[in-house]
């Protein structure tokens, strides 16, 4: 039985240092300063970035101070405000971004998100669970509700909407509407 216990201890703690990322990289702080080096974060960006400097302080900071993270490997987060969240930021990796449309990712609670800014507004593609009762039975579906912000996000592109129509919340699909401005 002690045993047992051990191995489930064991088992919990490596399943919640799985979502820990060490990567080189620079962090960007909202000061404008660079720092270069070692940096440590959850998946979903959910507590601080902790980091190792060029002189091997341990040091750490929130998601308030950061402006971005340049990854080594070429991944790039940055911040975004947006209003549904209760601290108004959220932290996302950028997909694809430029003047006139920009797709982000954000990983929350295991499920991966998207964010589009056009017009320096932001939309959230959001994909619903909803359960339905049938006949006694529950069903569940999704809402699809990405559909709906996507066409209003390219109403100067009617021409997109037939694709938006067939597209899945896919990182692929989604850059392929996107890139199709």
């Amino acid at each position: 039985m002690k045993t047992l216990k051990t191995l489930i201890l064991i088992f919990m703690s490596f399943i919640a240092f799985s979502q820990i990322q060490n990567e080189n990289g620079k962090l960007i702080l909202e000061t404008n300063d660079t720092i270069v080096g070692s940096i440590t974060y959850y998946d979903d960006f959910s507590s601080t970035v902790t980091y190792i400097d060029s002189r091997d302080s341990l040091n750490s900071c929130t998601i308030e101070c950061i402006n971005e993270i340049v990854l080594d490997n070429g991944i790039r987060y940055t911040t975004i405000n947006y209003e549904d969240k209760k601290d108004g930021r959220v932290f996302v990796q950028r997909i694809i971004s430029s003047d006139l449309i920009s797709l982000y990712a954000s990983e929350e609670n295991g499920s991966i998100y998207y964010y589009v800014v056009k017009d320096s507004i932001i939309y959230r593609l959001e994909n619903n669970k909803v359960i339905e009762e049938r006949d006694d039975k529950k069903y569940l579906r999704y809402d699809n509700k990405y559909l709906g912000s996507l066409k209003m996000i390219m109403s100067d592109k009617p021409e997109l909407f037939d694709q938006i129509d067939e597209l899945r919340l896919t990182e692929s699909e989604i850059i392929d509407v996107i890139l199709g401005i």
